[in-house]
């Protein structure tokens, strides 16, 4: 099954299941409400919290009761190391608001000007380094 990925989500793939997280102020605030702020939200997912991924996972999907409590078997099923990642990206997305796996064009754009601006500079100065004699 492919999906396409845009900046507004992220996706969590289960053992049986597949999870579209949205990127939400509705999302945002049930998070902080919950942990105390998004950085609590992160550091629990950090330390494998089964909680606090199943928290994000719930909150970002807007999972009705049922399929919550059919997501415990499948975060057992599939195992918290496998869920860290994408539900890290997740609580990334809802702590900056940019998508962790999209670069900024505009940050992509200045660090290629840099680039060459530095490699220009090294050129110079090995040009003017060279003595003839």
């Amino acid at each position: 099954m492919s999906s396409k990925l845009d900046k507004s989500h992220v996706v969590i793939e289960t053992k049986n299941e597949t999870y579209k997280l949205a990127y939400n102020v509705k999302a945002i605030r049930a998070v902080s409400r919950e942990f105390g702020g998004l950085r609590a939200a992160l550091d629990q997912v950090h330390t494998m919290n089964f909680d606090a991924i199943r928290s994000l996972i719930v909150t970002g999907a807007s999972l009705e009761k049922k399929d919550a409590r059919e997501l415990d078997d499948e975060i057992a099923a599939t195992g918290l190391v496998e869920l860290v990642d994408g539900v890290t990206k997740y609580a990334m997305l809802l702590f900056t608001g940019k998508h962790p796996d999209y670069e900024d064009e505009d940050e992509d754009n200045a660090s290629e000007a840099d680039e060459d601006n530095a490699s220009e500079a090294d050129e110079d100065g090995a040009s003017k380094g060279k003595s003839t004699a």
